[in-house]
This record gives structure tokens, C-alpha cells and sequence, in this order.
């Protein structure tokens, strides 16, 4: 269990916002006792908890490949070794034993198709400096968490409610939602892509959105 974060704000002060995805992966110190990494670029602010499993001294994130990509990753790939073979032979060379570098890899050679012939349990941002775009996606069965703030200028994601309400944009625009309220305290949970909050969503399973950053 890892936790990841971040801002996309291109219209938006950068005053505060290395900071505020600071205070958003620090409140998930939980999810990843092995550290924490970070990388702005443009108008884009990662942020990563990391739990070390496998590999452990070289799957620190955020994880780039050459210029063009960096991820944020929070989850396994249980086909890792059998997509890193196939890659291999498409000429892909790898540094690690990560499953992190084999979906960067996966990327690289597929671009979007890549999605399908992943088998796992996952939520990651995934930014392809070339095409200008980041990537938010999660695994088919929704798993892994991901939830989402859109507005006043900027995009934030994180693993959690409580990190993502670390970034002051996103906790003045609390307010409850009433209709998962009483979701909640008719089905002891709240459907998506709602949560407790009106301003707050969570990424669907099987979905992904890309932002233009």
C-alpha cells in the first residue's frame, strides 16, 4: 500500500502548492512508511508515499522514464514479469525489478493500449511530458482508492479524502453532500462516484481521464 498526490494548476498561483502536495502525502505517512518523494514540473505538482516491496532500494517515486514520463504509482501488477519479458524483446532495457518500471515500459510501447494487458490492483498519474498530458486511471475492480478535486483553478487527486483535504483550495470548498449522506445511512456506504463531500469525487473503476496539463 503506497499513497500518491498531486496538483494540476494551470490556472493557478504556484504560491503553496509544493507545499500543500507536501502536507497531502505527508498525512499518508500510513500507507508508506519507506519514505516520500516529490516532482514538480510546469504546471504539474507529484507527490508519493512509498512502501517498500518490491525491490525496495530502487522503487522510489515519483519514477521517470528519460524525459518524457513520470508516475506516481500505487498498487502491484501481477502479470509484471511476464509484460517485463515481452518488453524485453520489443527492445525495452529496464534498471530495476519494479513493477513501476514495467507499467513506465508498458507506457512507452503502447502508449494507452497498455491499459488492457494489465492484471492487478492499481491507481496511478501518469504524465507524458510530450503529449502535455496527465493521466489518472484505476484498476478495473476499484481496489485501489483514487479521489479527485475539480475547481478554483486546479485539479488535485490523492489515495485519500483526508490527504486531499491537506490542499487549502480543496478544504474551502467543503461542503457536505446530503444525498450521500443519507446513501450512507441507508446502505452504510456511499456509491461513486460521490463522496461525503460535494466537491470531492472518486475516480470510477475501470476509468480513466486525462488532463491537459
Amino acid at each position: 500500500m503506497c499513497g500518491i498526490a498531486g496538483i494540476i494548476a494551470p490556472d493557478q498561483p504556484a504560491s503553496g502548492l509544493a507545499e500543500a502536495v507536501r502536507a497531502a502525502t505527508a498525512s499518508m505517512a500510513h500507507r508508506g512508511p519507506g519514505g516520500e518523494g516529490f516532482f514538480q514540473r510546469d504546471r504539474v505538482w507529484l507527490g508519493h508515499r512509498y512502501l517498500p516491496i518490491i525491490d525496495p532500494p530502487h522503487g522510489h517515486q515519483p519514477m521517470h522514464r528519460g524525459d518524457r514520463l513520470t508516475l506516481v504509482f500505487n498498487g502491484e501488477i501481477y502479470n509484471a514479469a511476464a509484460l517485463r519479458d515481452e518488453l524485453r524483446g520489443r527492445g525495452s532495457e529496464f534498471e530495476t525489478r519494479t513493477d513501476t518500471e514495467v507499467l513506465l515500459a508498458a507506457y512507452e510501447a503502447w502508449g494507452l493500449d497498455c491499459l488492457p494487458r494489465l492484471r492487478g490492483m492499481f491507481a496511478f498519474a501518469l504524465a507524458d511530458w510530450q503529449a502535455g498530458e496527465l493521466h489518472l486511471v484505476r484498476d478495473p475492480l476499484g481496489i485501489k482508492p483514487l479521489v479527485y478535486f475539480e475547481g478554483r483553478g486546479l485539479l488535485a487527486f490523492a489515495s485519500e479524502i483526508t490527504a486531499l483535504r491537506q490542499i487549502p483550495q480543496v478544504r474551502a470548498a467543503d461542503e457536505l453532500d446530503l444525498e450521500a449522506l443519507d446513501d450512507y445511512l441507508r446502505l452504510l456506504y456511499i456509491p461513486g462516484p460521490r463522496t461525503i463531500f460535494k466537491s470531492i469525487r472518486k475516480l470510477p473503476p475501470a476509468h480513466l481521464t486525462t488532463i491537459d496539463v
